[in-house]
């Protein structure tokens, strides 16, 4: 999905619906339906995952935040640390560790 190629991309539900020829409702009921998640989620996950495979690189904190739509480096290391417990560093550390 493009949404995974680009997490940096912050479209609206909205928007989103329009690209695929729906409605916001309906792509709304969707995601519920076959995710059990809302669309916000989803893409928070999605940009998660991102994460966790950018941080296998050489790249800092900073540019992996900017990659995924983050304006701060903060924000994202508050919603990496929310879901998973540890700080994207701590996680880069116990992955290269393995």
């Amino acid at each position: 999905m493009q949404l995974q190629e680009n997490p940096a991309d912050d479209s609206s539900l909205e928007i989103w619906a329009k690209r695929v020829f729906s409605t916001e409702r309906t792509l709304a009921r969707r995601f519920q339906k076959e995710l059990k998640m809302s669309f916000n989620d989803w893409r928070q996950r999605a940009k998660l995952a991102k994460a966790m495979v950018l941080l296998k690189d050489a790249i800092s904190i900073n540019e992996i935040a900017y990659q995924l739509g983050y304006s701060q480096g903060s924000s994202f290391i508050k919603m990496f640390r929310k879901h998973t417990g540890a700080t994207p560093e701590q996680f880069r550390k116990e992955q290269q560790g393995k």
